[in-house]
């Protein structure tokens, strides 16, 4: 498609993380995001509705990602644009990419969003145009698991049929952004081109020329090179309109207007410019003053999407909190109670073996005095019997030999 995309059928989502809570911080994220929503709404450069154009800063979980995605995907029908911003995470294991959210972890792939969510919600839109600029980066250690060329290889990954893709580098870098500088690298020069346009083109910009002047003011500044991937000419598609130009053809005009004849003196209806001159001055003066009521508009609107943004992360942080407090009190307590019985069940095994303990010496004496008392039985048993064996020795003794007569006199002994 050779023509300026419709804002009304365009959708444009600009995400960006630049606060983190395990990997480093990239502030000029924060600046990305505003100046990159400047430009596009511009009606001077595309033109989009504040509503096609959603900023999703410092998202948290991958639905704060993923949901805007989606429905602009569903909604868009003529261009598709997806932005962003943030730390690129390619998989350890297996390369592929993932965007990193306000809580990722290198370490665990599944706190960042796979890029293939993201390409999958591409290619369920309907759209003309899918735009997607990556503007993230990749480490060495990355590279290492991609076969073949490594900047097509990374940008491959990135790529949907019917989608033109840029990167911001193919290489082991890990900062976007120099110290002091307000954008990031890559965006910053992106921010240029729709700004200031690009000489010597015409009056709209088509996704090859904005990738090749990008990439050769990289180039020339020694930064990482941009690398790029287009499906079914999309190249060839249009963006934007060239600044360059309008300020060409003003300056132009302009000269043509000092070089003109003047009309004769008589000609020149004074009054008549006079109030022209007034009327043009007063339309200029209404026109910036509703581009100032609009822009406070905006300011306030995003202000208040900042703000609505920020207190449902804090509600959610809150609620997360609130849930690992009462997780921990939960747990605390069925550890108190686990504790409580296994400190019963153990008292009751204490006592039981205690009690078998007992038993068992009580039965051990109750054995012990029965035999004591069967051995007293029988000691005494044997002592009667040797007392009776003696009384009968002396009866014998006394009575004498059988057939004898009484003795005559007591036995001696």
């Amino acid at each position: 498609m050779n023509g300026l995309p419709n804002p009304s059928h365009s959708r444009a989502v600009l995400i960006g993380t630049s606060r983190f809570t395990k990997l480093p911080q990239l502030p000029a994220v924060r600046n990305n995001l505003s100046g990159l929503a400047d430009l596009l709404r511009d009606d001077r450069i595309l033109g989009l509705p504040a509503k096609h154009c959603v900023v999703i800063e410092d998202p948290v979980t991958s639905d704060d990602m993923l949901d805007p995605i989606l429905d602009a995907a569903h909604e868009a029908t003529d261009t598709l644009v997806v932005y962003y911003a943030g730390h690129g995470l390619p998989d350890l294991k297996s390369g592929e990419l993932h965007l990193a959210l306000v809580g990722s972890d290198r370490q665990r792939m599944y706190t960042a969003v796979f890029y293939g969510n993201v390409r999958d919600a591409l290619l369920e839109s309907q759209a003309d145009r899918r735009v997607v600029m990556l503007d993230c980066c990749y480490s060495g250690r990355a590279l290492r698991f991609m076969g073949g060329d490594r900047a097509s290889a990374v940008v491959d990954q990135a790529s949907a049929e019917g989608t033109y893709v840029m990167t911001a580098t193919a290489e082991n870098k890990e900062a976007l952004a120099e110290p002091g500088e307000v954008y990031t690298a890559f965006t910053a020069e992106l921010l240029a081109t729709l700004h200031d346009g690009i000489p010597g083109r015409g009056k709209l910009l088509d996704m090859d020329t904005i990738f090749n002047h990008i990439r050769g003011n990289m180039r020339a500044k020694s930064r990482p090179i941009p690398q790029k991937s287009d499906r079914n000419t999309a190249g060839q598609l249009t963006l934007v309109r060239n600044q360059a130009r309008r300020w060409t053809l003003g300056r132009n005009r302009a000269r043509r207007k000092r070089h003109s004849m003047p009309p004769p003196m008589e000609a020149q209806p004074f009054e008549a410019d006079g109030k022209a001159r007034e009327s043009a001055d007063r339309r200029a003066r209404e026109e910036q003053a509703r581009q100032e009521r609009e822009g406070t508009n905006r300011r306030a609107r995003e202000e208040q999407a900042r703000q609505e943004r920020e207190g449902a992360i804090r509600r959610a942080r809150e609620e997360q909190a609130r849930q690992e407090r009462e997780g921990a009190i939960r747990r605390a307590r069925e550890e108190q109670a686990r504790q409580e019985r296994e400190g019963a069940i153990r008292r009751a095994r204490e006592e039981q073996a205690r009690q078998e303990r007992e038993g068992a010496d009580r039965r051990v004496r109750e054995e012990q005095a029965r035999r004591a008392r069967e051995d007293e039985r029988q000691e005494l048993g044997m002592e009667a019997r040797r007392a009776l064996e003696f009384l009968e020795t002396i009866e014998r003794l006394r009575a004498g030999p059988p057939g004898a007569g009484k003795p005559a006199g007591p036995l001696e002994l």
